[in-house]
């Protein structure tokens, strides 16, 4: 467990677009809890969660940022693509968009409550306000 949390710790500046003070800072905040992490991914998912996600009728939004190499952009889609109004938008961040990109991301989530939600037509979406290249 140590050796993992070692891992971690090494690989955090992979997760921002830009590892300055204020990434530094957030990295700082919390630990993750490994023991957690593994809990919740041993539970096999519920037979019944996709079909339950696609009937959902609501806008959904994925965010992702743009130069997160913790996961990347496709598994983003594929989540937004779950959801009959799921939509993803690319910002010009690491792993964590709200951090770094603040008022994009309270744009984009302030547009999702607009009198023009999302349509099934428009899925899948993929807004890029990054300036890095796509993963």
């Amino acid at each position: 467990m140590a050796q993992r949390r070692a891992l971690h710790s090494g690989l955090a500046p992979m997760t921002w677009a830009r590892w300055d003070a204020r990434a530094q800072a957030h990295e700082q905040l919390g630990a993750w809890n490994l023991e957690a992490l593994e809990a919740f991914f041993a539970v096999p998912l519920e037979a019944d969660l996709l079909p339950a996600l696609r009937a959902l009728t609501s806008p959904v939004l994925v965010v992702a940022g743009g130069s997160d190499a913790l996961l990347g952009l496709k598994p983003v889609v594929a989540v937004a693509d779950l959801f009959l109004r799921g939509r993803a938008i690319v910002l010009d961040s690491g792993h964590y968009p709200w951090v770094e990109q603040p008022e994009a991301f309270l744009d984009e989530l302030g547009a999702l409550f607009t009198p023009n939600p999302i349509t099934p037509t428009d899925r899948p979406q993929q807004r890029s306000r990054s300036r890095s290249p796509a993963r």
